[in-house]
């Protein structure tokens, strides 16, 4: 189909993107329509009403819809996904299978996901500790038992044996188009197959969460899993059901090739016969509506006080509140304000956004941020683009309207950014213009906001900040020194963190990118606690990591914004079970380690009578010299290899595949010879000669090539001492046509030039 024509200029607002975005998809379904029959009139499961109904899947509509190809499309991506298998959907018809995010691929993803968790639940039961209720009751606390007590409208002991009895499902979302349906959907569907299912408390789905929450619940609560529909911090039209594993960790591909089994046995049913999927009632006894916000807000706080909340940091937040220390918290598209604030409320630490509250109401185009209007590739005329919610993206941050939202904000302020499932965490600070030359000779990047400039801190410098203020504050309360604190860092991450690590002498555990190979770590490390040898770890590389005998992590974090920490006290659950770490990176809770961080410099600052010790950008500059950080300079570009926001579906998948096609040919240029280097096809010189005949521009640093390291999703190339720039990794997207370059070295404008005028419009045919 022919892409509908519509008046695209540089002049468009926002809210004209996201009207002509709308407009276009409106146009593109009717025209569809036309000369299909209508889709809009057909939605396949009776949603909007509260009884119970059925939906037989014919071998016909399954031939219509091309079930077997958006199945086909599910196994592939499957594979290789770090966190849920994203696509884009139609935001007006969550049924138009033209896209494959839509209500027929997660009616069967239910139907195969409630098999699959009645095969483990069996599994699981027999892996799990004896209980002692008492003791189990003890080590939750009683305020948490309490809480668990109310959420299973019966007491502990019940609660217990039935979470052993049965598999138990949560499924929530965030704010984007269509959640609401999806959760609707799925939570009735596992209920009319036998599953104990809990929501939040509005019968309508409509309540939103966050990932870090729902991964904590699915694990304190004896979860035999949970779904969560999100795209994190993606294009608006995007969503995905991030799977969650009984741990709350997301599934690996174990567990995903289990799930693709049951599709393609559902699938075979479904030509051969058709297949009748079921919805409960909303009144089924099986549907769970007690996950209010009051409760999951005292449960995740009395997790937090074990962590960054401790007494000491709290009343150190207390004293910086009640001497006007003041932040702003902005929430785009809304989501996080009604879990996360809460948390705060709990905590006593809300005082310190008094005022400081953005965008708290929910919106699933995330109020207009990331839209831009841009030249289409090889043409002069302009399309519609969206840049995603990223907030360490200086053109998304351009599109968040903070020139007027911050234009009467004070010298110094800080700001703080979660994305819509609140995994992400990203900090801005308003200071002078007179700190232009300091900013940029520590690479940080900084936007005009009128006379003044918004410094924007990349996740690997104000998480370096993070790591170092956690350790202030645990040698100051005198427990950094009981514990063996470990790290694990994904490969792109800072080389800054690995330094600053070394310089503590913590040990480091490298992973691919993805939290869920952080949480891989996390498990082996308590394999090895609970055992009597020494705890040894290995990566993926073959590097074996030595962990000491009370291990305690430390700062486990991923370069795009995710982190968490561990608590002072194994994390245990009602089913017995204890962990040393959560398995999902937390807005909430590295938003706590910022206000304490921020309280302990307010009051530096205040002590010293100079308010320049508030900057974060000189605590930057304090930790990369205190800690002897030889590469302090980071960069990261991004080469997206087609346009996610094209509204029509058969456009869009043309579109995408010469995307992936180009994103493959452009990895392949480097991952083929480094595999014949690594099977001794090849010298590491003639690998370096190679590629700086291809790349002339940088040929300097490619004879300068040390060594190179083969992750499962990248390459990371080493550079010897002495240069500007010390690695370079390459990580093309396992589903979508991206390809990222993450740089680390002496010099940051370098590092950006290197990326601009050799890797951002490299043609390997050239």
């Amino acid at each position: 189909m022919a892409q509908v024509q519509g008046q695209v200029s540089p002049q468009m607002t926002a809210a004209e993107m996201r009207e002509y975005y709308l407009e276009q998809t409106r146009r593109s379904l009717e025209a569809f329509e036309a000369s299909h029959g209508s889709i809009t009139d057909h939605p396949p499961f009776a949603l909007d009403r509260g009884g119970a109904s059925e939906f037989l899947l014919t071998p016909q509509v399954a031939q219509q819809i091309q079930l077997r190809k958006q199945i086909d499309e599910f196994a592939a991506e499957a594979k290789v996904s770090t966190a849920g298998v994203r696509e884009n959907q139609n935001v007006l018809c969550s049924w138009d299978s033209r896209y494959r995010i839509n209500q027929y691929i997660f009616a069967l993803l239910a139907e195969a996901l409630a098999r699959l968790a009645q095969e483990l639940q069996a599994e699981r039961v027999a892996a799990l500790p004896k209980l002692d209720v008492a003791r189990v009751r003890a080590e939750l606390g009683e305020e948490n038992a309490v809480l668990i007590e109310e959420i299973f409208q019966m007491e502990l002991a019940q609660a217990i044996d039935f979470a052993r009895a049965n598999p138990l499902r949560m499924v929530g979302g965030e704010v984007r188009s269509n959640t609401p349906l999806y959760v609707g959907l799925m939570g009735r569907i596992y209920a009319a197959r036998g599953l104990h299912v809990f929501v939040t408390a509005d019968h309508g789905f409509r309540d939103t969460s966050t990932i870090f929450i729902w991964s904590f619940l699915t694990y304190l609560l004896g979860m035999s899993g949970g779904d969560y529909f999100t795209s994190s911090h993606g294009a608006p039209q995007k969503q995905s059901d991030k799977i969650l594993a009984p741990d709350g960790a997301q599934y690996l591909p174990p567990l995903y090739a289990r799930i693709v089994e049951h599709l393609y046995s559902i699938l075979e049913e479904i030509e051969k016969d058709g297949y009748l999927i079921k919805l409960a009632a909303l009144d089924d006894p099986h549907l769970h509506f007690n996950l209010t916000y009051g409760r999951m807000a005292k449960l995740y706080a009395n997790y937090l006080r074990q962590g960054p909340a401790s007494s000491g940091a709290l009343a150190t937040i207390q004293k910086a509140i009640d001497s006007k220390l003041r932040l702003q918290l902005d929430f785009f598209g809304g989501a996080g304000y009604r879990t996360i604030y809460p948390v705060l409320q709990e905590l006593g630490i809300d005082g310190a956004f008094e005022g400081g509250l953005l965008r708290s109401e929910e919106d699933p185009f995330f109020h207009n941020i990331g839209f831009r209007v841009a030249k289409k590739k090889g043409s002069e005329e302009y399309e519609v683009v969206h840049d995603s919610v990223d907030a360490s993206l200086p053109v998304v941050v351009k599109s968040a309207g903070y020139d007027k939202l911050l234009a009467d904000a004070p010298d110094g302020q800080m700001i703080f950014n979660v994305d819509p499932d609140s995994d992400r965490f990203v900090v801005g600070q308003i200071v002078p213009a007179s700190q232009k030359a300091t900013l940029d000779k520590l690479g940080i990047i900084w936007l005009e906001i009128g006379t003044r400039l918004f410094a924007l801190y990349s996740p690997n410098q104000f998480f370096l900040l993070l790591a170092e203020n956690d350790r202030v504050v645990a040698v100051h309360d005198g427990s950094w020194q009981k514990y063996s604190n470990f790290d694990v860092h994904t490969y792109v991450s800072a080389l800054a963190w690995d330094e600053w690590a070394a310089h503590h002498k913590i040990p480091v555990v490298r992973v691919p990118v993805g939290f869920k190979e952080i949480a891989a770590v996390i498990r082996q490390v308590e394999a090895g606690a609970a055992g009597e040898g020494p705890i040894q770890v290995k990566n993926e590389l073959g590097e074996v990591i030595s962990i000491g005998k009370n291990p305690k992590l430390h700062h486990a974090g991923e370069e795009s914004g995710g982190k968490i920490g561990g608590p002072s006290r194994p994390i245990f659950n009602m089913m017995g079970e204890s962990v040393l770490g959560m398995r999902e990176k937390s807005s909430g809770e590295a938003c706590v380690s910022a206000v304490s961080l921020a309280a302990r410099l307010w009051l530096e600052a205040e002590k010293s009578g100079n308010p320049e010790h508030y900057y974060l950008h000189n605590y930057l500059q304090q930790v990369f010299q205190d800690n002897a950080i030889s590469n302090p300079m980071e960069s990261r570009g991004d080469i997206v290899h087609y346009n996610e926001a094209i509204f029509d579906p058969d456009e869009l998948a043309k579109a995408k595949k010469l995307g992936i096609e180009e994103r493959v040919q452009f990895n392949a240029f480097f991952t083929d010879p480094v595999e014949k280097y690594a099977a001794g096809q090849m010298s590491l010189g003639e690998l370096s000669q190679m590629l700086a005949q291809a790349m002339p521009g940088m040929a300097d640093e490619w004879k300068r090539l040390e060594k190179v390291d083969r992750w499962s999703d990248g390459l990371q190339f080493w550079f010897a001492q002495g240069g500007k720039m010390r690695d370079l990794c390459l990580r093309p997207s396992g589903t979508d046509a991206k390809t990222k370059v993450y740089l680390d070295g002496t010099d940051k404008h370098y590092l950006q030039e290197i990326f601009e005028k050799n890797f951002k419009n490299f043609n390997p045919k050239a």
